[in-house]
């Protein structure tokens, strides 16, 4: 482990290309980290002021769908915010030329696991939601549904603590010479494997399945109704 760590910031140290894509990387995840982070307080003020003036967070002439609450959560949470922030840390590897363990290595691995995890999961709340509610319209009411999509919220950020934050805390030597969990033992190898690797998996494998089930019945219906409209959504809902 000692070795490989040296053999990277040697080769960190003498390498000015790397270290400076290093900082480019910081940069960009700068600029990702403050897009999302204004058109969330943007929404934020817009919610206090419809409560100010209505009484409610959401207006009764505006219908807030619950895949676009899970979305909404998944970009500004998840992909953009979390996974931005650990990749501001990197700035500090760039300037220093050299990667260290301790805390700070460790927060930066934790906050990528979160947002790569949290892709993965959002994705599928994401398609089930989907799912559900254009192959079974009526059964969920919109309320049952927002409660649904809120339910998805809590258990993902749930699972998300046990099974990152605990390893993370407990785990010595938690991670390697690029801030994420080692790859020297079969040990280290089956933790990638079964907090992150298997769930980006399970989220292309479900997002497969959900989506081209409703595809197959869209294209299905369009053709014995010559729906013109309901073909193009299949088409998109394609790519």
């Amino acid at each position: 482990m000692a070795n490989t760590t040296d053999n990277w910031n040697t080769s960190l140290q003498n390498n000015f290309s790397l270290r400076s894509g290093l900082l480019l990387l910081a940069e960009v995840a700068v600029v990702s980290f403050i897009g999302p982070t204004i058109l969330l307080a943007i929404t934020i003020h817009q919610a206090i002021k419809n409560y100010r003036l209505h009484g409610d967070w959401v207006p009764e002439d505006y219908s807030l769908q619950p895949v676009s609450l899970l979305f909404l959560v998944a970009i500004f949470m998840d992909t953009q915010v979390i996974q931005a922030m650990g990749n501001i840390l990197t700035a500090r590897w760039a300037f220093n030329g050299k990667v260290t363990e301790g805390s700070y290595c460790t927060t930066q691995a934790v906050l990528q696991q979160i947002g790569n995890d949290g892709v993965s999961w959002f994705t599928i709340a994401i398609a089930v939601m989907t799912f559900l509610q254009t192959m079974f319209p009526g059964k969920l009411s919109q309320s049952q549904a927002r409660r649904l999509a809120v339910a998805m919220i809590v258990l993902i950020f749930l699972f998300l603590f046990l099974m990152i934050i605990i390893p993370a805390t407990t785990i010595p030597h938690y991670t390697g010479p690029w801030c994420w969990i080692t790859d020297r033992t079969l040990e280290s190898s089956r933790l990638k494997i079964g907090s992150e690797y298997v769930y980006f998996w399970l989220a292309a494998t479900v997002t497969l399945v959900l989506y081209g089930i409703i595809v197959v019945n869209w294209l299905r219906e369009a053709t014995a109704k010559r729906d013109r409209r309901l073909l193009r959504d299949a088409i998109f809902m394609i790519w």
